[in-house]
């Protein structure tokens, strides 16, 4: 008994606990015509992702082969989700011999031959490995009657319906459907060096308009000269993945490519899948910097960059705009005075322009009343809210006649005015109103109300510099509660810049509430310019919502294969059985041992 049990063992430890998302499914050993020609081996990817199989091999009893691809007009090596691949010897003619769906992944080996001698018609082993040889997948297949082929069903089997390309049981191929993929938007010319890495640089947007998602692994754009692919699709080019779920954007980056998106004269974008089947061809003739090309509206116009969100739920007119909202510090009749301080809100979108100064004054039709304020913006494609001083004279000379005159706000391509009335004073003393502007203006723009513990928000700080030369700043932010504070390091979050002179700029930093059993914290933004020893600090209060999000479905395990391989379709899963099955079996050992003991005494 115990011998027999160490035998037992011996087996557990020899059978091969695969992880195999590409699968062997259908095998064609002995065909009716030249068997050199006509061999072939079915996978199919089980996963929910494409997969690129480059410098994966097969194995038989005779040899190893490095698996191919690109030769016979059938993609490369990318095996999308749920579809099959053939693969063939290089010389093969199985596609002219065999019904094949279009769709199906054309593969090869690098020989004439599958194997050393070809697929032994008396039955032998296969073994499928990645690109570092770990094994994927191994079906040993029996000798089979000429022109049948073995194949797996819910078990394996010897069937004359022969499949290749489809499903074994119902004789269908999936037909994955690229149409609802387009191009909505892409920045060929950026701020600053159109070839750096990103999120910076260049950058294309696509868009899903279908219900399912789909795996953009592998495809590829093109500009309007050469012909190989400028930028390949892959997780190298894009933050978050291939995958583009329905009604969803993919972003996806050059990342360093030079010469992809030219900014003078005619160019041209193409989109191609994996079967080199075009999917969309954009032209351009020119560009600006830092406006991008967006269809919205039904047709293609330079716009405010907006990747990542649908470009007619964002504003994108690339003209500046300043517009005065509201005039401050007037009297009950809305009437300013002679030597008053006013303070006029002004509104301002600094659009697809290089000009960066604002200027505002009092004027009537004739000349200007007060001195020209300026301050400036130097992003695109921002808005800015402020509320900005302006010093009416004393008049005490009478050199102005009361009445109607006009607040003008002007720069960045752009004019606006405001009626402004103003009244004679009861009492002139000779002297004038004045206000005494700090060096760095500081507040807080925005700050969620409420915030969920894992989830990350951010903080907007609006800053303003008064002073004729830069300041260099350094902004963090962090929750506290008394002397405890909520991040694993307070500088976490640090944000360095430099404030030109009278530049003003909204700064977003963003903090993560990792774990707190307090329903509300207090929160400090601190902000140290280089000529201080001390920041200057902003406070605030954050509520604590205690919802977490609910814990994903697992997903449920697929049906190992029989035969010959132990499979589960998730790795770490295989993995995790494979050692409670070991453990398994030497409790039972262990069991034996002590009773066999206790017996023998």
């Amino acid at each position: 008994m115990l011998k027999s049990l160490f035998l037992l063992i011996i087996l557990v430890l020899s059978i091969n606990f695969v992880s195999a998302e590409i699968q062997i499914t259908e095998i064609m050993s002995d065909p009716e015509d030249d068997e050199n020609l006509n061999e072939w081996i079915e996978l199919y990817n089980n996963g929910t992702s494409s997969i690129d199989i480059a410098n994966y091999t097969i194995e038989d009893d005779a040899g190893l082969d490095l698996i191919l691809g690109g030769k016979f007009n059938g993609g490369g090596t990318i095996i999308p989700s749920s579809t099959y691949a053939i693969l063939t010897s290089e010389t093969t003619r199985v596609y002219d011999n065999f019904d094949i769906p279009l769709n199906t992944i054309k593969l090869y080996v690098n020989e004439t031959r599958i194997g050393k001698s070809g697929l032994s018609n008396s039955g032998e082993t296969l073994k499928l490995y990645d690109s570092n040889l770990n094994l994927l997948d191994q079906v040993t297949y029996p000798s089979v009657s000429n022109g049948n082929s073995y194949a797996k069903f819910t078990t394996w089997q010897e069937t004359s319906s022969i499949t290749p390309g489809k499903n074994n049981i119902n004789n269908e191929s999936i037909i994955i459907n690229y149409s609802k993929i387009s191009i909505t938007e892409f920045l060929p010319n950026p701020e600053g060096n159109d070839d750096s890495i990103m999120p910076d640089g260049e950058w294309v947007e696509i868009f899903n308009s279908g219900l399912t998602a789909l795996d953009l692994l592998g495809f590829e754009l093109y500009d309007n000269l050469g012909s190989d692919p400028d930028i390949v699709i892959t997780n190298t080019s894009t933050f978050s993945g291939t995958i583009i779920n329905p009604d969803s954007y993919l972003i996806v980056y050059t990342n360093g490519v030079s010469g992809f998106l030219n900014n003078d004269g005619f160019e041209k974008i193409k989109l191609y899948d994996i079967y080199d089947n075009l999917i969309e061809e954009v032209t351009y003739s020119d560009s600006d910097e830092a406006v991008s090309w967006s269809f919205s509206e039904g047709k293609w116009q330079k716009t405010t960059p907006t990747p990542g969100y649908g470009n007619e739920d964002n504003k994108t007119s690339i003209e500046s705009e300043i517009r005065i909202e509201e005039i401050y510090d007037l009297g009950s009749d809305k009437k300013a005075e002679w030597g008053d301080i006013i303070r006029v809100k002004l509104f301002t979108y600094k659009g697809n322009t290089n000009k960066n100064v604002v200027w505002m004054w009092v004027e009537n039709d004739e000349e200007r009343i007060t001195k020209k304020s300026k301050f400036n913006l130097y992003s695109k494609f921002q808005n800015y809210t402020l509320a900005y001083p302006l010093a009416i004279p004393n008049n005490c000379d009478n050199e102005f006649l009361s009445g109607n005159y006009r607040i003008i706000a002007e720069g960045l391509d752009y004019r606006t005015e405001e009626i402004l009335e103003i009244r004679d004073k009861p009492l002139c003393e000779g002297s004038t109103k004045t206000s005494r502007a700090k060096n760095l203006n500081y507040e807080i723009k925005s700050l969620p109300e409420t915030v969920s513990l894992e989830q990350q928000f951010t903080t907007e700080i609006y800053l303003r510099n008064n002073q004729k030369e830069d300041i260099n700043l350094d902004l963090w932010s962090y929750p506290y509660s008394g002397k405890k504070k909520f991040v694993d390091e307070e500088k976490e979050n640090l944000q360095s810049l430099t404030l030109k002179s009278s530049e003003e700029k909204v700064i977003s930093l963003k903090n993560t509430i990792k774990d707190s059993d307090k329903d509300e914290l207090n929160f400090k933004i601190k902000i140290l310019r280089d000529d201080r020893k001390n920041p200057y600090e902003l406070k605030d209060s954050i509520k604590i919502s205690k919802k977490t999000p609910s814990s994903p479905t697992p997903k449920t395990l697929k049906n190992p294969l029989t035969g010959y391989t132990v499979y589960e379709s998730q790795g770490q899963k295989a993995k995790r059985s494979a050692i409670f099955f070991f453990n398994g079996i030497l409790a039972l050992l262990l069991i034996y041992i002590v009773f066999n003991h206790g017996n023998t005494n």
